[in-house]
């Protein structure tokens, strides 16, 4: 039986509740021993429409939807499998910064660590920034601060 919109509102108002865990500074002789594939990510970034879901689908072998121009099209954060490596990490797409539909990068970026907490994607292998902007302007220096 699926979800009624009022039980999807809460769904959504929890994960904005949600309390992060703090990052905790991990011994470098420890980093081998306790890191496992299943637990490492791609994550991909940058501003809606600048094909962040191509380049995880270009990589990955997966079919995601894609936009044509500015408007979004991917409405949460999701983690893919790796179709075409094995054993290689999740990659992580969102809806991006100047969200078209609306939401905050402040939002947007809470909702994707919460997702990488919840589903133990504790570590990030990589991250991938996508940007159509020849320069560093004062929007993607605001959303670097994000990621630092």
């Amino acid at each position: 039986m699926g979800h009624t919109l009022h039980e999807e509102s809460k769904t959504n108002q929890d994960r904005e509740n949600q309390e992060l865990l703090p990052l905790l500074p991990v011994k470098s002789k420890d980093k081998k021993k306790n890191k496992k594939p299943e637990d490492s990510c791609i994550l991909v970034v940058g501003t809606t429409g600048t094909g962040k879901t191509s380049t995880v689908n270009i990589y990955t072998g997966s079919d995601l939807k894609v936009g044509e121009g500015a408007q979004s099209v991917t409405g949460t954060t999701v983690a893919v499998e790796d179709e075409i490596h094995a054993h290689a990490p999740k990659w992580i797409d969102n809806p991006g910064w100047s969200d078209s539909d609306g939401k905050s990068d402040n939002k947007v970026f809470k909702e994707l660590l919460c997702h990488m907490q919840n589903n133990k994607l504790l570590w990030l292998k990589q991250c991938v920034v996508c940007s159509t902007q020849p320069r560093m302007d004062s929007t993607l220096q605001a959303q670097a601060k994000l990621l630092t």
